[in-house]
Order: C-alpha cells, then sequence, then structure tokens
C-alpha cells in the first residue's frame, strides 16, 4: 500500500492512476473510505456546458464517494481555466460531496486552490515534484507497477495494433497443419480443449491513508 501525505505524493501518484504524464487534463479522484477508488482523466476543454460537466462529475456521484481530488493541468493557451474550474467545484458542491484537494497545476509548478497557508502553499506556486526521484513512484515500481508512459501518445500507441508481419505470415501458413489432439492426449481417444477456469482483475489503485493538507 502507498500512502499518500501531501500534494506533492499526490502529484507523484497520478501518472500511475491514469497511465501517463498528464498534461492539458482535467483528473478527478474518488475518495472512500480514506481511498483512491476511482480516476478519471479528460482533455482540458475550451468550455463545457451544464450538461457535460453533470455527466463528468456524476462519475463521482455514482461512485458513492466520501470526499473528491480535483487536479487541472492547465494549457498555455487557456483563457477561461478559472470559470471552468469554478463551474466544476460548484457541481462537485451541489452533490453534497466534500473537496478534499484542488490543484492547479501550469508551467511546470503547481499550487492549492484550498490550502490557505502561504508557507505551505505560496501563491506563485511551486516546482512539480520529479517522478524519478519520488517515493511514490519508488513504491509503485517495487509493487510491480508499470513506469507511466512520458505522454497519451506513447499510451495509445503502445496499445495499438501493429503492422503485420507479412514474412511470419508466410512462414506459418507453410507449417504443416498439427494435430493437436495427438499433443495433448496422445493416449486418449478424447480430445478435450483446456478452459479458462478464471479471470482476476486486479484493482485500479491501492493508496490509503489520504492526508492531504
Amino acid at each position: 500500500m502507498t500512502t499518500l501525505t501531501s500534494p506533492h505524493d499526490l502529484l507523484a501518484a497520478i501518472p500511475f492512476l491514469v497511465g501517463f504524464k498528464p498534461e492539458d487534463s482535467i483528473v478527478l479522484i474518488s475518495i472512500k473510505d480514506d481511498s483512491i477508488f476511482m480516476a478519471l482523466r479528460i482533455d482540458f476543454p475550451d468550455s463545457l456546458d451544464p450538461e457535460q460537466i453533470d455527466t463528468l462529475v456524476s462519475h463521482l456521484q455514482r461512485d458513492d464517494a466520501d470526499a473528491a481530488i480535483s487536479v487541472y493541468y492547465i494549457p498555455e493557451s487557456s483563457s477561461d481555466a478559472d470559470l471552468l474550474i469554478k463551474t466544476i467545484t460548484d457541481a462537485i458542491d451541489e452533490r453534497n460531496i466534500p473537496l478534499r484537494e484542488s490543484l492547479i497545476v501550469h508551467a511546470n509548478r503547481w499550487r492549492s486552490l484550498i490550502c490557505e497557508d502561504s508557507d505551505c502553499c505560496p501563491p506563485e506556486g511551486s516546482p512539480l515534484p520529479e517522478l524519478d526521484n519520488s517515493r511514490i513512484a519508488a513504491e509503485q515500481v517495487a509493487l510491480g507497477k508499470p513506469v507511466p508512459f512520458e505522454s497519451i501518445n506513447q499510451l495509445v500507441n503502445s496499445i495499438s495494433a501493429l503492422e503485420p508481419d507479412q514474412e511470419l505470415l508466410t512462414r506459418i501458413t507453410e507449417i504443416p497443419e498439427i494435430d493437436m489432439k495427438m499433443i495433448l492426449y496422445p493416449y486418449s481417444d478424447k480430445a478435450q480443449k483446456p478452459s479458462l477456469t478464471s479471470l482476476q482483475i486486479s484493482p485500479l489503485t491501492d493508496y490509503v491513508e489520504i492526508k492531504i493538507c
């Protein structure tokens, strides 16, 4: 289990939650029993209409979230980010979901929209933590989690279909037909197909004791 005790920890954990280092993104996280139960990400839009905001925030409600965390990775070109953030914050509040933390990430710096301690969260923001040197990254890798991709494009390319290897396909077609019955059950007249008895899916996250400043 990994414990998040600060905004630095949270920002280091998000790439592991979504699979890549987000940019120009909105990330919403649902908290239940002081554990992260869901993390969702969308591209940072130019605007969202009320129906779109309702759909976005409704995921927290459907997850029976005790609380929520929002992180806004603001694009360089964004001009209405403050209005959009306020609208999403109001929508979360209307559903009586406490907002545990809300962070803005911009120009490689972050600041909290909730923390009023200038020593902890100065108005000019703080430098983003280096993922490679973070405790969170070390713990996640030790737990067997893959290192996040550098961008969403790398993530997409990693799961995209590969171009077929024509030479390999030709070689496969030249292989004589194999009697699988004789290989699997050489001493039996009854060949039975092997079956997949169970499929275990690991939980999305295993973060506990969320203690943001």
